[in-house]
């Protein structure tokens, strides 16, 4: 299983976070390879980024096995070897990728990793959502639903499996740009553990509308 190494490069990825962002930002460099593995800036925000880690798909030219972060040219960045699943970790309250981690290991899912985050550098830096910026709040759920677009684009028709580390709030603002039209896996921290806990399926909506008389 591959998952733990994706945790671990997403890890050293957020150490070497503002250089990163800032190719990216300046350059258009948007895929880096550490060791074995590629890791793709999906969506860069005001708030939020996201974050994709996964197996790099048949390198056509650098066989280099360098364990620091590359910059991969647009022509040959490539992609992320696509599996069935795939782990979205949304911590904005708090760091969750090695919580989510650890509950993939222990049910051997095997999956790729996304991470939304609003750390700023390292992961222990989220602070959470200022209550009394209202207008923040809102900002964040847009991000939040072009992250999901920039998702689905890089990894395709996948289940998705959302562990969040989120604002009881701010988790109805997110479900509401999700809506019920892609199925997903809902996970939930009970202050110990996720645990599974929610299905979203299109028939959450319409199957009681259609069993109306």
């Amino acid at each position: 299983m591959e998952l733990p190494s994706y945790v671990n490069v997403f890890l050293e990825f957020m150490r070497e976070y503002q250089p990163m962002l800032d190719s990216t930002v300046k350059f258009g460099t948007s895929a880096y390879t550490i060791g074995s593995s590629l890791v793709k800036v999906l969506q860069k925000g005001k708030h939020l980024s996201t974050i994709a880690v996964g197996k790099k798909k048949a390198p056509s030219r650098s066989k280099s096995n360098q364990k620091a972060a590359t910059p991969v040219q647009p022509k040959s960045a490539g992609q992320i070897t696509l599996k069935e699943n795939v782990a979205i970790v949304v911590e904005i309250s708090r760091p969750a990728v090695q919580d989510a981690a650890r509950f993939l290991k222990e049910t051997k899912m095997d999956a790729n990793l996304v991470v939304i985050t609003a750390a700023k550098g390292e992961v222990q830096s989220i602070d959470g959502l200022d209550e009394n910026k209202p207008k923040l709040w809102f900002e964040v759920v847009k991000e939040f639903s072009a992250a999901i677009d920039a998702i689905k684009r890089e990894m395709g028709s996948v289940h998705l499996h959302i562990f969040l580390a989120t604002p009881v709030a701010l988790a109805f603002g997110l479900g509401t740009v999700w809506g019920t039209v892609d199925e997903a896996t809902i996970y939930h921290w009970n202050g110990k553990n996720y645990k599974r806990v929610l299905e979203i399926r299109r028939e959450l909506r319409f199957k009681s509308r259609s069993g109306k008389k």
